[in-house]
Parts: C-alpha cells; sequence; structure tokens
C-alpha cells in the first residue's frame, strides 16, 4: 500500500522541517518508526486505524468543560500516535497470521492545556500586553517558542482555589492555583509536567555540606518574542545610545576616548549624520542635521516625549527582535559594562529606565536580575538600580568590539533556565485558564484540546462501540479517583450516542455493550481481587503515582494469555523517585537506544516502547 500519505510521515516530515518542535528521544524514536516502514519484517495497514480516528473525531463527544459537547479534535501527534499503534503489524508463525506489533506502549504527555493564572497576570500578545481577564478565544498569545499561537478556549472564571505564589530566582513572581501544570527540569536533568501544589512539598533542600540551599526545580526561558518589524521615528540603536548616556534635554550623547570612533562608525552606517567634540574629560556627539531650523533626531525625540524624560517608548518594545536587540546594544554602549568572567551589567539611578530595560530584556528573553543600592554622590545618599545578565558571542548584546570580546563563547544549559526559589500559599484570587494551540511539551505540542484520559476514554469508548467483540477492557490507577475519572470518561461519551441505554449498559461496576458483549471496568490499589480477570486491554492511568507494580503486574497477568493484548501506560509525568514509573523509563529509553528491540518477542508479547 502507498505510505506518503500516512499520519506518521505527516508528523515526521513536519518534526523534520521544523514546523513542530520535539524533543530529543522523540525525534530518535519517529525517525526509527518510519525507517522501518521499509522493513519485510513488518507491514503497515492503516484500515483499523483510520476507522478509529474517524470515529473518534464523529462520535466521541466530550463531557467536560469548556469542552462539553464538543467533538475530538486531535492534532497531528495524536493521529500518528493512533495510526502508530494499530497499524504495525508483525506475522506470527504461531498464529498464522498477522498481530498487532505493538503491546506494551508508554504515552508521555501534558495532564492538561490550561493553566489557571491570577486573572491580573500579564499575558504578552502579538498586539501589546493584556491581563489575562482580558484574553479571548480566537487571541493570539505567544507559545514557549516564541511565536504567536492562537486561543482555543478561554475557561470560566474560578473563585476560591487554593492559591500560590511561585517566585524565581529573577525575582519574578507569579500566582497559579493549586492545579496550575508547570513544566520543569530538575537539578539531575529530568523533565516532568508537575502542579504547583505538588512542586510545593519539596522545591528546596539544605545542602549536605551545611551550605546553603538547593533548589530543585527549574524552567525553561522561551525563545524571544516574534514581533512584527516596525517603522520607528529614530533608529532602535540610536535611541538607544541616547538613553544610555545621552543628554536629557537635547540630542547629544557622551563617550569615552576608546569607543569614540566605533560608536561615530556605527552612527554613521546607520545613514545618521552626527559630528563630536572635545568636552572635558569625554566626548560629546551631536546627532542629525537640520532641516530648516529642526533638527531630525531632535525632533524624533520630542515625538516621543523623551526630552527630560527619558525612557522606552512603549511601541519599541513590540518592534522585532532584531529592532530590541539593536535598541538594548545602543544602551549597553553607551552605558554598560562587562566584567572579565563575561557578565553584563548597567546600573541606572531612574527607576523607570531599569524597569523599561529590564521589560526589554525580558522580551529578549535574557535571564537577569535586578537590584537595588544606597549611593553616595557629592555627599547626598540616593538608590541605585543594577541589573546583570550574561549573553554569548553569538548573541551579544553590544556593538562595541572590545566588549564583545569579553562575551562567553556559548551560555551553560543552566542559564537557559531560571529556578525556583519559593513557594508560597497566600490569598485566594479568581483565576481563569486558556487553552491554546502551539507551545513545547517534550511530545513538541502542549496543544491538544483534550489531554491524555480523554484521548485513551475515546479510544476505549471506541472498542465499546465497534470493536471486535467480547473484550474485557481495564481502567486502572493506583489511585481509585483517577481510574474512575478515565471510566466515567468513557461512559459520557457514551451517554451522548446512546441517552437512553439502547445497546450499551452501565452499573457499578462495569459498562457493557449489550450487543457485542465488550465490557469495561475499572481496577485500582482499592479493588480486593486484581487477580483472576481475563483481560484483553489495559490502560494504566497516571502512573508516576505508582509505588511499586502491583496494579501494572496484576493486569499483565491476567493479559498472558491474549493473541494481542495492549497495556497502554499513561503519564503526565516525566520522572518520579524510585517508583513504578522510573524502571518503566529506564527500560524503554533503552529500548530507544537500541539496547532492547523496538519489538522482540518473548512468546507473543512485545517489548515496551515509548511514545510522548
Amino acid at each position: 500500500m502507498k505510505l506518503d500519505n500516512t499520519y506518521l510521515l505527516q508528523y515526521y516530515n513536519e518534526i523534520q522541517q521544523g514546523k513542530i518542535i520535539a524533543g530529543r528521544e522523540l525525534r530518535k524514536e519517529i525517525r526509527k518508526l518510519v525507517e522501518e516502514l521499509e522493513n519485510p519484517l513488518y507491514r503497515y495497514d492503516t484500515k483499523e486505524a483510520n476507522i478509529r480516528i474517524a470515529f473518534m473525531v464523529n462520535l466521541c463527544l466530550q463531557s467536560k468543560k469548556p469542552f462539553y459537547m464538543m467533538p475530538m479534535k486531535l492534532l497531528l501527534w495524536q493521529k500518528a500516535f493512533i495510526e502508530t499503534l494499530y497499524s504495525y503489524q508483525k506475522y506470527s508463525d504461531e498464529l498464522g497470521r498477522y498481530i498487532r506489533r505493538f503491546q506494551d506502549v508508554m504515552l508521555l504527555i501534558a495532564r492538561k492545556n490550561g493553566k489557571a493564572l491570577d486573572i491580573n497576570t500579564r499575558i504578552p500578545t502579538p498586539q501589546g500586553d493584556k491581563k489575562m481577564i482580558d484574553i479571548e478565544e480566537g487571541d493570539y498569545v505567544f507559545g514557549i517558542d516564541g511565536k504567536s499561537v492562537r486561543v482555543l478556549k478561554t475557561s470560566e472564571i474560578f473563585y476560591g482555589h487554593k492559591c500560590f505564589e511561585v517566585v524565581f530566582e529573577d525575582g519574578e513572581r507569579i500566582v497559579a492555583d493549586a492545579e496550575h501544570l508547570w513544566q520543569v527540569r530538575t537539578k539531575n536533568g529530568h523533565e516532568c509536567v508537575i502542579t504547583t501544589e505538588k512542586m510545593q512539598g519539596d522545591y528546596y533542600k539544605k545542602r549536605s555540606d551545611g551550605k546553603g540551599i538547593e533548589y530543585k526545580y527549574r524552567v525553561p526561558i522561551s525563545k524571544p518574542l516574534e514581533y512584527a518589524n516596525k517603522t520607528f521615528e529614530l533608529e532602535p540603536y540610536v535611541l538607544g545610545l541616547w538613553l544610555g548616556d545621552g543628554y536629557s534635554d537635547s540630542n547629544r550623547i557622551a563617550c569615552g576616548d576608546r569607543d569614540k570612533e566605533e560608536i561615530v562608525e556605527n552612527i554613521e552606517k546607520l545613514g545618521i549624520a552626527c559630528n563630536s567634540h572635545r568636552y572635558k574629560t569625554a566626548w560629546c556627539i551631536k546627532l542629525g542635521e537640520k532641516t530648516g531650523r529642526k533638527n531630525n533626531i531632535r525632533e524624533g525625540l520630542r515625538t516621543y516625549n523623551l526630552l527630560n524624560n527619558k525612557h522606552i517608548p512603549e511601541s519599541y518594545f513590540y518592534g522585532s527582535k532584531e529592532q530590541r536587540l539593536e535598541l538594548l546594544k545602543g544602551i549597553m554602549d553607551t552605558d554598560g559594562t562587562v566584567s572579565k568572567s563575561g557578565q553584563c551589567e548597567i546600573t541606572q539611578k531612574s527607576k523607570r529606565m531599569i524597569d523599561d530595560i529590564s521589560r526589554l530584556l525580558s522580551s529578549l528573553s535574557i535571564k537577569h536580575n535586578v537590584k537595588q543600592k544606597s549611593a553616595w554622590c557629592n555627599g547626598k545618599k540616593f538608590l541605585v538600580y543594577r541589573i546583570t545578565f550574561f549573553v554569548d558571542k553569538k548573541n551579544t548584546c553590544f556593538k562595541l568590539r572590545r566588549h564583545t570580546e569579553r562575551l562567553k563563547e556559548n551560555l551553560s544549559k543552566r542559564m537557559l533556565s531560571k529556578s525556583i526559589v519559593k513557594i508560597q500559599e497566600v490569598q485566594s484570587v479568581p483565576t481563569k485558564c486558556l487553552y491554546v494551540e502551539g507551545g513545547l511539551y517534550l511530545c513538541g505540542v502542549k496543544n491538544t484540546v483534550t489531554h491524555n484520559t480523554t484521548l485513551m476514554a475515546a479510544d476505549a469508548h471506541t472498542d465499546l462501540k465497534i470493536g471486535d467483540g467480547g473484550q474485557d477492557i481495564v481502567c486502572a490507577s493506583n489511585d481509585d479517583k483517577q481510574a474512575s475519572l478515565l471510566w466515567n470518561e468513557v461512559d459520557g461519551m457514551r451517554k451522548r450516542i446512546d441517552s437512553k441505554g439502547k445497546w450499551t449498559h452501565k452499573n457499578m461496576s462495569l459498562i457493557m455493550n449489550l450487543g457485542n458483549d465488550t465490557k469495561i471496568f475499572k481496577l485500582s490499589s482499592k479493588t480486593q481481587n486484581k487477580d483472576g480477570r481475563n483481560i484483553d486491554k489495559t490502560y494504566f492511568d497516571e502512573s508516576h503515582d505508582a509505588e511499586d507494580d502491583e496494579i501494572a503486574a496484576a493486569c499483565q497477568k491476567s493479559m498472558s494469555i491474549k493473541d494481542e493484548p495492549l497495556f497502554i501506560n499513561l503519564t503526565t509525568e516525566g520522572f518520579v523517585n524510585d517508583g513504578y514509573l522510573d524502571n518503566k523509563l529506564v527500560y524503554a529509553r533503552k529500548v530507544l537506544k537500541f539496547q532492547y528491540s523496538f519489538c522482540s518477542y518473548s512468546t507473543k508479547r512485545s517489548k515496551v516502547r515509548l511514545m510522548h
């Protein structure tokens, strides 16, 4: 059969083209799956997968807000996952037919897309900053890659939720509710998605040597925000020079002997006239040229109300990345320094200017710290503000060559993330969720309008309605509430298309198709008799909560006599300490490193594979 239009190949191609950002493990896995399409040991038959996908998007109506009664919207990665799972087949000599290749699967995806934040939280958008409360469906915000993404849905405003203030090492403070999901990396390099409340319990520990505190969680710093190129009255670099060390009441700037010629050269390259003269111990450079009685640079400063009122004009925060970087270079060339270790610094007396520079750095995704201290000048005491940060030579914040030469060749990975240094419960505030497309998580997206429980509920509902019949399907979890969540989600979909129970039935223990005898029941740590069942398929939900393999082992033992059992291991977190999931992740990563085969049969069972 022709495989050119399979979802697997589409997904692979979009990853290769950079349209989808994917982690190293996912890229490796998808590449291997695509390569093995040509392997004669397997065949790739998409018939069953296409029927499943069509059923999901047309007849699996969601039962949870804000998507109640809406059909499933499967994104490309979800279609590729379902297709791969049900299309790859291997011939069984024992059975004399083709059977499903993958029988033990791990799915790592974010639990939800919505993140409930204080309604007054600032949200950058391509049209300018807005408050969370003002964001509406159809608006565009920025994803972690700096590109604009569309808001698919917004939640109602929540009241009375438990809330926490999360403080980062750079001083940023965010108020989020207890269930807000954070994509974090631990000090040991593990990645996971975790709730605020769960982080609050172990975000720091005292060092074993007694020298201070270690912080466990770090969040990635996003890519620079991508605004469109703008037309300005003043060239960003020239404005930056003036803001850094310009005369506040005129169109002149000051600089020292070492930098005068290079700064003049940089100005003239922009087609801007200037002339300079010596003034006491420094050089005074007058910017612009007269047209009649007006100087074009001075008029530009007046247009933006900058004379005797230094600040970054609001429109410059929304210039392109290159324009904002030019503005920063101007400021740093006249007022910034860099140490021998490559640390950049700028000090200002003006609180407004320091806040503006901090905002500019944030828009460029430059991690920085702001501190204040007292200083004396001419017998007077006053406050000054100091910003410190690091950039490398490829992303220099200077045009001056002597400063650029001191920058680091490359930034360490540690500088590309920031630690969470404090989490404390605060008084509850109104919060709101956004559900967006785009964004970045382990699977390359966190933009699905559903989470893993809903996706697997739809898969189970498909078996209930149009499966082979006679199947026993288990919704399992260490926690009884979580097992019930998946089971109830299946029941919600069932009731959407069979509200009167004409062909399906539910009681306290199972959901059943009266026509084909397929049954779906739940199993958890509370289930007294976990053995002795005859299971065809298991969904083990939120497996990161399991401290041991009691539930998984019971299910897999009950599936051992089946020709094509399927065990799907679901987790919303990328790691857990010394639990069931840890061991499964170690094994799955060995599969990716080809220490074990993707499909090495022991009787009829396939080995674990990893799917983000």
